[in-house]
């Protein structure tokens, strides 16, 4: 949709929402309680921010979620309600699929079928079986590709994936904890091989409150476990960046306006007026969790859309420092 996730402004609160057609309030918050303000779509990326994450899912449609997530490599049915963008899936999806969904990132947002067997050979090591060539088709554009990696990217530096950073390569990757520590999640990726690491009951959803002493979240044990495994795959592959992946620039959207965005919650009557790179014209208020929290300006060399962000992996200096704890979705 050409919305620019460093020029697209949501207020991170705690929020309830009232959906057309709908008998329930969606209350959703984050697993720290604590609220940021008026951030853009990199700094919730970064912070795993739930109540950002919603809003845009009501601008950009289930529907359109749904679309993206099959097109990327997801086989399992896919509930077609907002919630999903924060993970509450009806029936779930497997690491393979994850895993797939992740590669199309990495293969420039072309998608392949996952192949378990690639060749049989017999006990001479002549090839009596090989598996035919597996047709790739655009999932998504390269550019939004792109645009997806250099986030992910800076989430493993300064984000909830600081666990998974290898040694000596760049990878790309996200976390994901499930309500009551049920399930936990790190899907990872360098340019040329995507993991992804579930860690859970498969019996029942069982909490993880107490596993070596900690809460289980996708920022602990599954980025550890993805960080050793790839550090030791990883060495059959030369060293590669995401900058070395050829793509085509986003065409941004400078037209979007959200229609979902709720107004910020204030715990004073006092707010400053801020004007945000939409256009649109917000309160810079202090937020829930009673800290001052004003807009975050993203990099002035990010004004040109056609060109898309610049090609750094760091961070603008303006940007938040996550939360310490990993977010969890409230569905």
């Amino acid at each position: 949709m050409g919305i620019n996730p460093w020029n697209t402004f949501y207020p991170s609160q705690l929020l309830s929402i009232t959906l057309p057609g709908w008998n329930e309030t969606w209350n959703v918050k984050t697993f720290s309680h604590s609220y940021r303000g008026i951030i853009n779509l990199v700094d919730a990326t970064l912070a795993s921010d739930n109540a950002v994450y919603a809003q845009l899912a009501l601008d950009v449609t289930p529907e359109r979620i749904v679309d993206a997530a099959h097109r990327m490599g997801v086989t399992s049915y896919i509930n077609p309600d907002p919630a999903i963008i924060l993970g509450a899936l009806r029936d779930g999806v497997s690491p393979l699929e994850m895993a797939s969904a992740y590669a199309t990132l990495a293969n420039n947002g072309q998608h392949k079928v996952p192949t378990a067997i690639l060749r049989v050979r017999d006990s001479k090591g002549k090839v009596i079986w090989e598996a035919g060539a597996v047709k790739a088709t655009q999932a998504i554009s390269s550019g939004v590709a792109h645009v997806v990696n250099l986030i992910l990217a800076q989430n493993v530096l300064y984000g909830t994936g600081k666990s998974a950073q290898l040694p000596d390569r760049e990878s790309a990757g996200k976390t994901g904890t499930a309500e009551e520590f049920h399930d936990a999640w790190y899907c990872g990726y360098t340019p040329q091989v995507a993991c992804a690491v579930w860690v859970g009951h498969p019996e029942a959803q069982i909490p993880m409150t107490n596993v070596h002493g900690i809460s289980v979240t996708g920022g602990s044990f599954p980025a550890i476990i993805w960080q050793k495994f790839m550090s030791q795959l990883s060495q059959d592959y030369p060293v590669a960046t995401f900058q070395d992946l050829p793509y085509d620039p986003v065409a941004w959207n400078d037209n979007f306006r959200s229609t979902h965005a709720v107004e910020p919650t204030t715990t004073t009557s006092s707010t400053t007026s801020t004007t945000l790179p939409n256009g649109d014209t917000t309160g810079s208020t202090p937020n829930v969790s009673g800290s001052t929290s004003t807009s975050i300006e993203p990099p002035t060399t990010r004004t040109t859309r056609t060109t898309g962000p610049p090609s750094t992996l760091k961070p603008p200096p303006t940007t938040i420092s996550p939360p310490t704890t990993e977010p969890t979705p409230d569905t």
